[in-house]
């Protein structure tokens, strides 16, 4: 479970753009920010004079908007290497750069050797996550520290992870693999659930990553939110075509997943999972055109929108389905049978998700979605490999997700849709 931070922050001029100064709380680690027109006076502080630590030299690319142009660095005297590298090109200095990040301790016991390794895992870190144009090249392997002192670095190196994010620096957020987590907590069922079992039921769930798929002329494209980013998964397609090359996009962000092998030039689909800073950025490249990704992207197994999906975080709350206060008697009534009769089937019970549907699952797999209406409920069966046991045919189609669905409206229905539920959970 993660725990929640203090970060001190301190504006020296008190204004935004000059030198701010960021502590953890309990954290032996200094960090300094400030823009290079304030190299003079950053540079006579003391944390710079005569302190061994780690820079960070941060620009942007004119040609390419995507990422930005970073370099990594260590010294025993911050304040005279970054004057060193203020100067031109010409006399060994460095153009591109128009901010620097400056990490020292604020003991005496961070070394040169401490240094010397953290340098090697920040650049080996930032090549490894592709959200820079990094300067240096490759990472020089550096391992000459006893087992304990290792272990010190790493939580160090994990503390400068979470605070850099907080200044606007965000090449060495952690990159997640949602593509490797599991999609899915199953409670079994009890022959006989109460409404108290069933709301503990509830509370004992793990929150799980929402899932979202983009289908659109052949394409079809998956992608996960985690701790509200949005990655695109491994194995995505994408479009080969581009409708609107003069989109953004298209001239820069498209292009270089291409060129650094996130994407596959051959197969044109993802090679690794991939943070986007929002799902209309991730709909446009795979589509090859600008996207609303809030409409187009739709949650796996409801089909709400990215957009209807993100309002109910905001709105909903975990509770039995949508107000059914506000439904017909009938269609209440209609509704705990279904949900009786589902719990006593051999299926797992997911989730009472926000406001909108209950899920019930069998081995990883939803085989029955019930929505309910004013007068009526909607149950969306979802099929494994196409089978699907209804011979009386009164099941209509989902053209689009290729799973059928019923509409119930009276207590005639129950048995029947059951018996095709328990078919489809028996796969």
């Amino acid at each position: 479970m993660a725990h929640g931070k203090s970060v001190k922050l301190f504006l020296v001029d008190g204004t935004p753009n000059g030198i701010l100064t960021a502590e953890i709380i309990n954290w032996t680690g200094h960090i300094l920010s400030a823009p290079r027109s304030k190299l003079k006076d950053l540079i006579q502080r003391e944390e710079c004079q005569q302190s061994t630590g780690i820079y960070f030299l941060v620009g942007s690319d004119e040609s390419n908007s995507t990422y930005p142009l970073v370099y990594i660095g260590e010294s025993d005297n911050i304040a005279q290497r970054l004057a060193q590298h203020n100067r031109t090109e010409e006399s060994g200095g460095k153009d591109f750069w128009n901010k620097v990040c400056v990490v020292t301790g604020k003991d005496q016991n961070i070394t040169k050797a401490h240094i010397k390794y953290l340098e090697s895992r920040l650049i080996d870190i930032a090549l490894s996550n592709g959200q820079s144009q990094l300067k240096n090249g490759t990472a020089h392997i550096y391992n000459r520290l006893p087992e304990s002192d290792i272990a010190d670095m790493e939580y160090f190196l994990e503390q400068i992870q979470v605070i850099l994010p907080v200044l606007g620096y965000e090449f060495l957020k952690e990159q997640k693999r949602p593509s490797e987590l599991k999609t899915s907590t199953i409670i079994p069922p009890t022959p006989q659930v109460s409404e108290n079992m069933y709301s503990s039921a509830m509370e004992g769930l793990i929150e799980q990553p929402a899932e979202f798929y983009l289908s659109v002329k052949g394409i079809e494209a998956k992608a996960k939110v985690i701790d509200g980013e949005f990655y695109v998964l491994k194995g995505s397609q994408v479009r080969q075509d581009v409708s609107q090359p003069e989109h953004s996009y298209m001239v820069n962000l498209r292009p270089n997943l291409l060129d650094n092998g996130t994407i596959d030039p051959l197969t044109f689909t993802f090679t690794k999972d991939y943070l986007f800073k929002s799902p209309s950025a991730a709909g446009a490249v795979i589509t090859g055109r600008a996207s609303n990704g809030r409409k187009e992207w739709k949650q796996v197994g409801t089909d709400l929108t990215f957009g209807e999906w993100n309002e109910d975080q905001v709105n909903g709350e975990y509770e039995e389905i949508l107000h059914l206060e506000t439904k017909t008697s009938q269609i209440q009534n209609l509704y705990h049978q279904f949900k009786d009769a589902f719990l006593n089937l051999d299926v797992g019970l997911e989730k009472v998700i926000k406001k909108k549907y209950i899920a019930f699952k069998k081995n990883d797999f939803n085989v029955a979605v019930i929505y309910v209406f004013p007068s009526k409920i909607h149950i969306n069966l979802q099929q494994r490999e196409g089978i699907l046991k209804d011979e009386s045919g009164l099941l209509e189609y989902n053209t689009a997700q290729k799973h059928p669905f019923y509409t119930a409206t009276s207590n005639n229905d129950l048995e029947y849709i059951t018996s095709i539920v328990k078919n489809l959970a028996d796969f």
